[in-house]
């Protein structure tokens, strides 16, 4: 498991997670994330207002196109893998912990949760 706190620490340091954050918070517009995983291959991950995601969300994400999605519920931050057309939704307590998930579906959720609560220090940028 401390292999996978670095490689969250090397994801994380990868973006300028201060300005994802605010824009996710303050702008309603949607955002295009292009995130490197832990492989070097980029994954687009669509940041989506929350208005947007409840009209997927009714629709059990039917209508919404084959992608990765991030949004925050006010509180807690909401990934939804729907690359296959099954919806996989996860809730994180931060941000980057959702950014991470999507980036890197070879981890599952609790491993990117555990990784995060052992290694605080990648939290820093919301707080």
């Amino acid at each position: 498991m401390n292999q996978l706190a670095t490689k969250v620490s090397d994801v994380v340091t990868q973006l300028d997670i201060k300005i994802l954050y605010h824009a996710a918070k303050v702008d309603s517009s949607n955002h295009t994330l292009l995130i490197e995983d832990e492989n070097g291959a980029n994954q687009v991950i669509h940041m989506i207002t929350t208005n947007q995601a409840k009209a997927y969300s009714a629709k059990d994400w039917k209508t919404a196109p084959e992608k990765l999605y991030i949004f925050s519920d006010g509180k807690k931050w909401i990934a939804v893998d729907h690359t296959t057309g099954d919806s996989w939704i996860e809730e994180f307590e931060t941000f980057e912990e959702a950014l991470f998930w999507l980036a890197n579906n070879n981890y599952t959720p609790e491993e990117v949760r555990e990784a995060y609560t052992r290694n605080p220090e990648v939290r820093h940028a919301t707080t």
